[in-house]
């Protein structure tokens, strides 16, 4: 729910989650959300418009740990990072060090969802945020190990940007 400073209220969605759902404002007018299947077996994600429709939706399978996100400034593209466990665990277990197996990070349009590229780093750092996207979204930085690495985005794209006829 969206409440103004005028104290208007507006339903932006409905969702369903079977835990308390977590919630992040990404640039420039997104929101992540992320909540509980049923059976507390795994996760969902969800990114969601300002009008309350889905940009891209996500579940995670129980060996999925944790969602992460990362958005610019720009608000032209966002990351999301989930961290893997060698064996299946209930969402709200605790874990070793030795449980982490990799993080996948995955970088979006903001516009239309569609993903630009992914990578997967083995063995990350057990860190709540591993990974940054640079102002522009042209490059990913992500911890690993005891050095960063910089990923050049596949294909660097202008914000399309509707004009009117003059």
């Amino acid at each position: 729910m969206e409440e103004s400073w005028d104290e208007q209220k507006r339903v932006l969605a409905r969702l369903n989650s079977a835990c308390r759902p977590r919630v992040t404002s990404l640039p420039p007018d997104l929101l992540f959300v992320i909540g509980c299947d049923r059976q507390m077996s795994g996760k969902w994600y969800r990114v969601i418009r300002p009008n309350g429709r889905p940009l891209l939706r996500g579940v995670s399978p129980s060996v999925e740990l944790e969602q992460t996100v990362s958005g610019v400034a720009a608000g032209n593209s966002f990351a999301i990072g989930v961290a893997e466990t060698a064996k299946s665990m209930a969402a709200n277990s605790a874990f070793q060090t030795s449980d982490l197996q990799s993080e996948r990070i995955a970088v979006y349009r903001s516009e239309n969802g569609a993903r630009i590229f992914t990578v997967t780093i083995p063995s990350p750092e057990p860190t709540v945020q591993t990974f940054v996207l640079s102002p522009d979204g042209g490059q990913l930085a992500v911890l690993q190990k005891d050095q960063i690495a910089f990923y050049k985005a596949a294909d660097r794209f202008p914000v399309s940007r509707s004009r009117r006829p003059s």
